[in-house]
């Protein structure tokens, strides 16, 4: 069976309320993250302090050496000069990984895409993720209280 793009969007959909709902309860409980109103932004949500992107990967945390975004996201983040910290989440199989962005931490390549052609990429090498939680993964159903962490205003489509 191969890449189905409509099934990806709405899991990604899905695991972003996911990350951001365990995110505010857990980790930023006074510093809430809140989601762009454009969900076409090449980033997905936002603190007062924090810029943040997230990935979703049905594979486990070490299955690959590296674990990759698109370029776009850099290019958007660069061109913006957002002077908050760059955070890319990864949400595995086994569990919710974090690389803050630090320079010397990746490498860009070109990479085939099947819907867009000849893209480029960014590599980072899983050594440099820090593990979040294994309590919630990308098999992960949405909690019944998701939406008082979320907040009214906060439901992506």
């Amino acid at each position: 069976m191969g890449y189905e793009l409509v099934k990806d969007l709405k899991n990604g959909a899905k695991n972003e309320k996911l990350v951001v709902y365990f995110l505010n309860k857990h980790v930023y409980k006074t510093d809430n993250f809140k989601f762009y109103k454009n969900n076409k932004k090449q980033v997905d949500f936002r603190n007062t302090e924090i810029v943040a992107e997230l990935k979703s990967r049905y594979n486990t945390y070490t299955h690959y050496d590296e674990t990759f975004f698109g370029y776009n996201k850099l290019e958007y983040l660069m061109d913006k000069k957002d002077p908050r910290k760059w955070k890319f989440f990864f949400l595995f199989t086994d569990g919710l990984y974090v690389w803050n962005y630090r320079e010397n931490e990746y490498r860009v390549a070109d990479f085939y895409h099947k819907e867009k052609g000849m893209i480029k990429q960014v590599y980072v090498n899983i050594k440099y993720l820090e593990k979040i939680t294994e309590d919630i993964n990308s098999n992960t159903f949405l909690p019944e209280d998701c939406d008082e962490f979320l907040g009214a205003n906060q439901m992506r489509q």
